[in-house]
């Protein structure tokens, strides 16, 4: 019986073992490397277009105006609020030739804006919403003209409080941070996948098990130092993720000349430590559904439909109740990290609670492991 000392310096002797193996396996490094990397510039390259589409499509835009010159007070407004003349847009204004004739007759003239309503909506209802503003300024105009109270046209006041801060890019943001999360937090399943089959089932197709368990150590302590040599594997693609990912949006926020997402550093920190506990149970569950390969060919199939599992908690959390959600697996980090990103304050209770979850199912799943290491090794020899 080995002390707690022995045992510990056992699982670290494992842990280094597996490490070294993992290092050497091309097909896991360039597995990590790549995936750790080239998902989350696509991603960040995705929200900052989505976020500038936004933008540019409700700020003032060109447009063609047809028959500008019959209507020059018009004409001023628009370019009072910044927007500009082109003939090739999309978007065009049509004045009527006796506009200035029908407004000096109390008559009232017709404006027609033609768009491709499926592609520039946001930018008619800009346009719109400008040239309903100039009629009730007419309008206004018109009753001070003839001598009568302004509250005939205008009977009460709306006005509109906008009680939230934040502008239209974070609000956006604050949508798409759950996404972002979500796909963030895949990468350690598609990086741990070679290293969790070849640290179980690859191992028990070259009788890698055998040397190891005629050697004096608890069974609990090899399956505990493979499944710290995961989740280091884990954290590491998932840092590489992070760090990619902020240097994408700080040198996109450069090129873009916008400030508008604000995510400090810290929020990356933050980040890691929120989707640690999140790699310590995709590793050992990854490790355990692993371990029934009698192959590596096999182990992929089986590590591949886990694959599945945690997307469809991610999926299913769409269609669930807000305080249920709450509370499902992989949607507790996913709330509190996309709180952090949005700038928002996190859920924190649900997470802690979902993490004294997590650390039973990891020892249970350790505690198996070490309790079937034997027969698994005989599987592998048959």
């Amino acid at each position: 019986m080995m002390g707690p000392k022995a045992t510990a310096l056992a699982t670290w002797t494992i842990f280094v073992k597996e490490m070294r193996e993992t290092f050497r396996d091309k097909r896991a490094m360039i597995t990590i490397t790549l995936v750790s990397m080239l998902l989350p510039v696509a991603m960040m390259i995705s929200v900052f277009y989505q976020a500038d589409s936004l933008r540019q499509e409700s700020a003032p835009r060109p447009i063609n105006i047809i028959g500008g010159d019959y209507a020059p007070l018009l004409l001023q407004k628009l370019e009072n609020v910044g927007y500009t003349y082109r003939e090739d847009s999309n978007v065009h204004l049509i004045i009527p030739e006796n506009y200035q004739e029908l407004i000096e007759t109390d008559t009232a003239p017709g404006l027609l804006i033609k768009a491709d309503l499926s592609k520039d909506r946001l930018a008619v209802m800009t346009l719109e919403a400008i040239l309903k503003d100039h009629r009730n300024t007419v309008s206004q105009q018109r009753i001070k003209s003839a001598g009568l109270p302004a509250s005939l046209h205008t009977p009460f006041e709306i006005r509109v409080e906008d009680q939230n801060s934040v502008t239209m890019e974070q609000n956006l943001l604050r949508e798409i941070a759950p996404l972002l999360v979500m796909l963030l937090l895949m990468t350690p399943i598609y990086g741990l996948m070679p290293a969790s089959i070849d640290c179980t089932a690859g191992e028990k197709e070259r009788n890698g098990l055998f040397p190891i368990l005629l050697q004096p150590i608890p069974p609990l302590a090899i399956a505990t130092g493979k499944w710290m040599m995961l989740v280091a594997v884990g954290m590491t693609g998932l840092t590489i993720s992070v760090s990619t990912a902020y240097l994408c949006y700080l040198r996109l926020i450069t090129l873009l000349d916008t400030t508008a997402f604000s995510i400090p550093f810290s929020v990356c920190i933050m980040f890691l430590v929120c989707a640690a506990p999140t790699v310590m149970l995709l590793s050992a569950l990854m490790m355990g559904f692993a371990s029934y390969a009698k192959s590596f060919k096999e182990g992929q199939t089986y590590v591949g439909l886990f694959s599945i599992l945690p997307l469809t908690f991610i999926m299913g959390g769409y269609v669930v109740e807000e305080r249920w959600r709450t509370f499902m697996p992989f949607w507790t980090e996913i709330q509190v990290i996309a709180a952090l990103i949005a700038g928002e304050t996190p859920p924190y209770a649900p997470w802690h609670f979902m993490i004294g979850v997590y650390a039973v199912i990891i020892l249970l799943t350790l505690y198996w492991m070490s309790r079937t290491m034997n027969r698994n090794a005989l599987k592998g020899a048959m």
